[in-house]
């Protein structure tokens, strides 16, 4: 597992459940809401995650606390949605015009943050600024997403605890990147009891990160020899390449980022 700061929010969810097969196995796919999500994120919003860091000739774990910011997202509807604030939705290409593909979905919302990281609002306060025109991200839920509809969140540092003077071991930020939809089913017999909606009991779902990148991550704080740190960052970074590049998105993070590598 790379030593990045992954921060996977948990969210509650419901599941949509059916039948199929000649077995009548249940099939249940976790549905969130994207208001849960912007709430998982509230605290560290406001105080900052906190993650526990072995610094070089420090004798105790250092505390290093990174604000969340919303670096981009595309959301992108199964069907056509539009409220009061927002044009209606429009069916989207891989190129990014309008088609009558049905590759992507229907476009709802698409942001790329392009401010400096001291410039921005934590990632709610820009959720509840975008929220103004789009009112969806409060009301729209997983079931109603394209599997393609994604997030990126920035994580910048901000002090540790106790403080340790300027480090730039500690000066690294990440970006991780996570799906809106969660696409893991899980398939249960006919004795998993569900209402007569077809839905069962709220758990939690994990939105792991799917891919992500660093900036000014190095030392053994981040990459430690003779381990595969360094490969599993590479390959972080090269799944979010990958997406950015099926999706024909130009996420300005992630260039800048990837341009400061040395």
């Amino acid at each position: 597992k790379s030593k990045c700061v992954q921060a996977p929010p948990s969210v509650p969810s419901s599941s949509s459940s059916s039948s199929s097969g000649a077995e009548a196995k249940v099939v249940r796919r976790p549905r969130i809401a994207l208001s849960d999500l912007w709430d998982a994120y509230e605290e560290w919003s406001c105080y900052g995650l906190g993650v526990a860091l072995s610094v070089e000739n420090i004798g105790h774990k250092v505390i290093q606390y990174y604000v969340p910011s919303l670096s981009a997202m595309q959301i992108f509807t199964i069907k056509p949605f539009a409220d009061d604030s927002s044009p209606r939705s429009s069916e989207i290409g891989r190129d990014g015009t309008e088609t009558g593909s049905d590759d992507l979905g229907y476009k709802y919302c698409h942001f790329n943050e392009i401010m400096q990281p001291y410039e921005r609002g934590p990632l709610n306060h820009t959720i509840s600024e975008l929220a103004k025109q789009y009112s969806g991200l409060y009301t729209l839920t997983s079931s109603d997403l394209s599997p393609k509809s994604w997030i990126s969140v920035q994580w910048h540092p901000v002090y540790p605890v106790p403080s340790v003077g300027s480090r730039k071991d500690l000066s690294a930020s990440f970006l991780t990147y996570h799906y809106l939809k969660p696409n893991f089913p899980e398939a249960y017999g006919e004795a998993e009891k569900v209402n007569e909606q077809g839905v069962s009991s709220t758990r939690k779902v994990v939105l792991r990160p799917f891919a992500a990148a660093t900036y000014k991550a190095f030392g053994n704080v981040w990459i430690m020899p003779g381990t595969s740190d360094h490969m599993n960052i590479w390959a972080h970074e090269c799944d979010a390449a990958w997406w950015l590049k099926e999706r024909g998105f130009y996420h300005s993070d992630y260039s800048f980022f990837m341009s400061r590598k040395v």
